[in-house]
């Protein structure tokens, strides 16, 4: 091959990829529960929907630890350095999620016949609250609430994460 069939063609792919291009996310999953001090795995279980709904309506994806919050000072602090965290790794967005459990319904549940142990705690969201800012410029674009308990949908966590990423991506407009 001829140094001018590589050069073009070696133009032809530069001229391509900067067609090729992606929004980044940064997701931070904060967890309202009075009766635990550790995540949920119902938490990281949203955490990996979003993750992974993102991630395939064209998103590169990225996360802050999930956390566990008692106050909405510490949830302002969460956001604060999950922002910086944002901003630092070159994100676009940086979203907040906030799951509130409803600790009236909690109870264990039924261990299955033959085994020791008691089973896992059957738990419940009761709302979803999200913000979607800037990381770049830390300016906030939405705030909403997903009421998932008058919704009927408070035990669904893939119906959950797909109604959070239809929102959270209405509102950047993506």
């Amino acid at each position: 091959m001829g140094k001018l069939k590589k050069l073009m063609l070696f133009l032809l792919c530069i001229s391509l990829s900067t067609v090729a291009f992606a929004k980044q996310i940064t997701i931070q999953i904060i967890q309202h529960d009075i009766t635990t001090d550790t995540v949920e795995e119902s938490s990281l279980v949203v955490e990996d929907q979003l993750m992974d709904g993102f991630f395939d309506n064209g998103f590169i994806v990225s996360n802050t630890p999930a956390s566990v919050s008692n106050s909405e000072v510490q949830d302002l602090t969460f956001f604060n350095s999950g922002i910086g965290d944002a901003y630092e790794g070159g994100a676009d967005y940086f979203v907040q999620i906030k799951l509130y459990y409803d600790n009236s319904s909690v109870a264990p549940a039924p261990v299955e016949k033959g085994k020791k142990g008691v089973g896992k705690r059957v738990i419940c969201l009761e709302r979803v609250d999200w913000t979607v800012a800037s990381a770049t410029t830390g300016r906030t674009i939405k705030e909403s609430t997903l009421p998932c308990a008058k919704l009927g949908i408070k035990d669904d966590l893939k119906l959950i994460s797909d109604d959070l990423i239809f929102e959270i991506k209405k509102a950047i407009k993506a």
